[in-house]
This record gives C-alpha cells, sequence and structure tokens, in this order.
C-alpha cells in the first residue's frame, strides 16, 4: 500500500538502500522534489531521463540534478518523437545499470509521461531479476493550472500494452477521469466504444480536497458527453487500489475488448499497468499532447507518496 509522508523526511524513509534512482527530469519544479531529498552517498547510479526538445525550466532542473548526483548521473535524453524512440533508449539505458546480482531500485514516478512511465515500468517487469526490489515515490502536487495541455495527436496503443482485440467484439472503454476533459472527449470520440465507462477518484482516496472537487467537474463533464456512460470510483493514491478497481470494472462487463485510459495521477497509472500485467487482455491507450502549460503546469506540495512495488513477470 502507498502511505504518504513528507518530502523532508523522505531520505529516513528509505535510508540507504537504494542502489538506483530512476527518475525525469522536466519543466514541473516538482521533478526535483524526491531525487533533492535522497540522501546520494550510497547510490550507484542516478538514471535522469529528459526531453532534449525541452528548454528553459526543464534544463534548470536538469543542472540541478547534475549538481547533486554529480558523476552518479546517467542523463538519458530522447526526442520526444514517440514511444518506440524512447523504449530504443531507455531499455540500454537500463541495461547499464543491471550490472550487479541485485539492485535496490528508487522509481520517482512524478514527472514522467503517463505513457513513457507505463513502458518503462513494462521493460523493468521485462528485465528485472528475481532478486531485484522497487520502491516507487511521487511528489504530490498543491495545486494544477487552469489548463494542463493543448492540442492532441492520435490515440494510440501503449507500447508493451497491446491488449487481446477480438475483432468479433466491440470496446469497452474505461477513461480513469483526470483534470483534461477535452483530451478524454477526444480519445472517446475516436473509439466509439460499444460501452463506455468513466471513472473517478475515489473521495476519500483524493490527493487533495480541491483537487478531488476539480475532478468531480470533469467527471460531470464527461457524463454528458454521452447520453450512456457508466460511473465508477477507483483509487487514485494507491496504485494496487487502483488496480483492483479496474479489474472490477473489466469483469463486471464481460464480452468486449477492454481498453483502459489512465488520465488520473501517476499512482493509478502504475495501477493501470498492474492490471494490464494480471489481466493481458486489457489494452492501455494514451493521448499525446502537443503543448503543455510549462511555466505553471503545477505548484509543488509538502508531501511525496512512496510504495513498495512488485514486477511479477
Amino acid at each position: 500500500m502507498a502511505h504518504s509522508i513528507p518530502l523532508k523526511s523522505l531520505s529516513l524513509e528509505v535510508g540507504d538502500t537504494p542502489d538506483v534512482l530512476i527518475c525525469s527530469a522536466s519543466f514541473e519544479e516538482r521533478c526535483v522534489a524526491v531525487p533533492l531529498n535522497v540522501a546520494s552517498d550510497s547510490l550507484k547510479h542516478a538514471l535522469v531521463f529528459h526531453n532534449r526538445a525541452l528548454r528553459g525550466l526543464a534544463q534548470q532542473n536538469l543542472r540541478k540534478l547534475r549538481s547533486k548526483f554529480g558523476r552518479k548521473l546517467i542523463p538519458v535524453g530522447h526526442d520526444g518523437s514517440g514511444p518506440i524512440a524512447f523504449a530504443d533508449i531507455a531499455r540500454p539505458a537500463l541495461a547499464r545499470v543491471l550490472d550487479v546480482p541485485a539492485i535496490n531500485f528508487l522509481i520517482d514516478i512524478t514527472t514522467f509521461t503517463h505513457e513513457n512511465l507505463l513502458i518503462l515500468l513494462s521493460l523493468l517487469r521485462e528485465m528485472k531479476r528475481e532478486a531485484d526490489t522497487f520502491t516507487v515515490t511521487y511528489a504530490a502536487a498543491a495545486d494544477y493550472g487552469e489548463w494542463l495541455s493543448r492540442g492532441f495527436s492520435d490515440v494510440r496503443s501503449v507500447l508493451g500494452y497491446p491488449g487481446e482485440m477480438r475483432p468479433s467484439q466491440g470496446e469497452h472503454l474505461i477513461v480513469l477521469c483526470g483534470y483534461e476533459a477535452d483530451r478524454a472527449e477526444r480519445l472517446i470520440r475516436t473509439y466509439e466504444p460499444a460501452h463506455l465507462s468513466v471513472g473517478h477518484c475515489n473521495e476519500f482516496a483524493s490527493i487533495a480536497p480541491h483537487l478531488h472537487q476539480r475532478n468531480l467537474e470533469f467527471h460531470k463533464r464527461l457524463l454528458q458527453f454521452r447520453s450512456q456512460v457508466d460511473t465508477f470510483d477507483f483509487g487514485c493514491d494507491d496504485p494496487s487500489t487502483a488496480c483492483e478497481h479496474i479489474l472490477r470494472e473489466v469483469r463486471r462487463v464481460p464480452g468486449y475488448n477492454a481498453v483502459v485510459a489512465p488520465m488520473n495521477t501517476k499512482l493509478s497509472t502504475v495501477g493501470s499497468a498492474l492490471a494490464a500485467f494480471q489481466n493481458p487482455a486489457i489494452q492501455l491507450c494514451y493521448v499525446p499532447a502537443h503543448e503543455y502549460n510549462e511555466p505553471s503546469y503545477s505548484l509543488p506540495g509538502e508531501m511525496c507518496y512512496v510504495f513498495k512495488l512488485t514486477l511479477s513477470p
């Protein structure tokens, strides 16, 4: 189970056990929240993924991490051109640190895109050895900007999560609603699913009350988008709970091709990956954005979530 702790207590929580840190340098200030609160003395490597096309704030944050980790930092630059290019750069980077019999990984999922995070989890699951362990952290946001992204590319299946799609069956599209209703509407228009379920965060599993209210507003907007929509709630603060809720929703509507769109927290996105690992028939999908609100995407909070992750083959 994921639990929430103050960021300033993170070094005490994880101690000196991590061998390898995996994180992402982005335009969000939150990208440095976890790494700057991790003791670096015992670390062997810090794999820092970054999009080379991002300048300004993203480059400033990368420099902060270089200053923190020095020669232990291994920059993993990608061009943001697509999932195959990301996987092609991520695989050898992970192989580079898998040079000892067992590794304790610390993975900061805070500012990876949903798609890149899912691809990374799939690769780690494929490449892990029996004795490798994974601790995952997520720095919570205090708030988000008025808008997060603009413009969308074509909807696509997430690399590594193709599902088992049967042409004779219609789609059951399961949307984990977040804060980008336009993006979700694009997804629904593209699939035109035979069955649509739109989930919102459970009130008691919300990261912050005002964010929960905002999530409900976007959820309500999506319900007006189509006349027949099923609703459900899910845990957005714990991957294992989110996984259970997704699998329950898939079982509730049998006889369809299950497609899940994780558009809420990165914690529930990890839950989507776990659901697809348990039920390979589930396909995960993603809607790439053309533009992000880089100057005011989010405000960093003072808390982070920590949990152990099991990546069974």
